[in-house]
């Protein structure tokens, strides 16, 4: 059950990178960059998709690499996954953002597209992501290694860190 699975992921103390749990503020971060395929996304979008629904859930995307001739596909398959999720925001980044382009060229407006940011620049997830942010949300930041998508948590720390954070008076421990 998923209340029981979220007081298991709290006393989980996973390898850096690898499904490693920040809290920042009372914003929870999700960081799983160390690798991606189709297969660890969609794991990982199910980890988010589980939690206790206290609060949102936002995923930024970066890309799988290493996915051959068929990496554009490949994309825009996982992408159209995430949205089947009960996922508040997706952050299409890389060749995420390049799905998310040719699906809406194939089919104007998909189903779901209302909740994906597009940026091709993974280092700008935070950037269009920031203004929908209230502090208090689960964010999975996940991607290959080559993306290193990891240097977006100082951008989190500085907006939603003690010293920084936009939640409220006493953002500290708490979240899903």
């Amino acid at each position: 059950p998923a209340d029981s699975a979220a007081r298991g992921l709290g006393t989980v103390e996973p390898l850096p990178l690898r499904g490693e749990v920040r809290q920042v503020g009372s914003l929870t971060l999700i960081l799983d960059c160390y690798n991606a395929s189709p297969a660890s996304v969609a794991a990982g979008l199910d980890l988010l998709a589980e939690l206790p629904a206290r609060t949102r859930r936002v995923a930024i995307l970066g890309s799988m690499l290493e996915m051959g001739p068929r990496e554009l596909e490949i994309h825009q398959e996982t992408l159209l996954e995430a949205l089947d999720r009960p996922l508040d925001l997706v952050v299409a980044s890389g060749l995420f953002a390049a799905a998310a382009d040719q699906l809406r060229l194939a089919g104007g407006d998909y189903e779901g597209s209302e909740r994906v940011l597009v940026t091709h620049d993974p280092m700008g997830s935070f950037g269009v992501l920031r203004p929908r942010l209230r502090g208090d949300e689960v964010v999975l930041i996940k991607g290959s290694r080559g993306i290193a998508l990891e240097r977006l948590v100082p951008l989190f720390e500085e907006a939603f860190g003690e010293s920084g954070a936009t939640a409220g008076a006493g953002a500290g421990e708490g979240g899903a």
